[in-house]
């Protein structure tokens, strides 16, 4: 056998024993990904195992959305899981959302996770109602009535803007500032009290809560 062809050999031989072994690795994937309805390539799932991503969490993710119907990137799927994700997670915050009529999409609840933030959790967040009440203030009205007052709202969490929302806190602030104003430009005391609603009211027109990650469902201004 002329000797230059032993390396050759030798090469051809060490790769297609990795070939192999990386095909007998990725084989109980590529079953799972069948037996679930998903159209992955065996060379896609090879891809993922030269690059290190989590499979199984990945082809979890991509069941939990083929089942709830909403479209999804096996890509965008891998490349969060590589940026440490937790793919499988993000996908049942999407599921949860969609049950309950929430518009969440991959990339805002990738976000979230990255940041993070549990993705499930935030949702539900979002679908159950929080009660908040701000700290007292006192203001004057024209006529040099002084009012102490507080607010209690009710307020859900807004999915879209988890990210890059204001704090609850910053709503209270505002909401409190808003207040003062309106007590400022009041004639009297009376005037506040016959118009206490009308004045929450006003509140609530200003969109408040646009520049946070809470969205208001009541609000109730308390006098003492």
């Amino acid at each position: 056998m002329n000797s230059m062809l032993i390396p050759i050999i030798i090469m051809v031989a060490f790769f297609s024993i990795e070939f192999v072994i990386l095909y007998l690795l990725v084989v109980k994937n590529l079953i799972k990904s069948r037996a679930n309805g998903l159209d992955i390539p065996l060379s896609s799932l090879i891809g993922m195992k030269l690059r290190k991503a989590d499979i199984d969490e990945i082809l979890d993710a991509a069941i939990i959305l083929r089942r709830e119907g909403i479209n999804y990137n096996i890509s965008e799927l891998e490349a969060h899981s590589l940026a440490g994700g937790h793919t499988k997670k993000v996908a049942e915050g999407m599921a949860i959302a969609k049950r309950a009529g929430i518009n969440l999409e991959f990339l805002p609840a990738s976000a979230i996770d990255l940041a993070g933030r549990d993705v499930v959790q935030s949702v539900k967040d979002c679908l159950t109602p929080k009660t908040f009440e701000t700290d007292k203030v006192k203001s004057l009205t024209k006529n040099g009535d002084q009012i102490t007052v507080s607010a209690k709202l009710i307020v859900k969490a807004n999915i879209n803007k988890i990210i890059g929302g204001e704090p609850i806190d910053i709503l209270l602030e505002e909401i409190n500032n808003s207040i003062v104003d309106k007590i400022k430009s009041a004639d009297s005391k009376d005037t506040i009290m016959l118009n206490i609603d009308a004045i929450a009211n006003a509140v609530l027109d200003e969109d408040i809560d646009k520049s946070t990650a809470y969205e208001i469902q009541e609000l109730k201004i308390l006098l003492y």
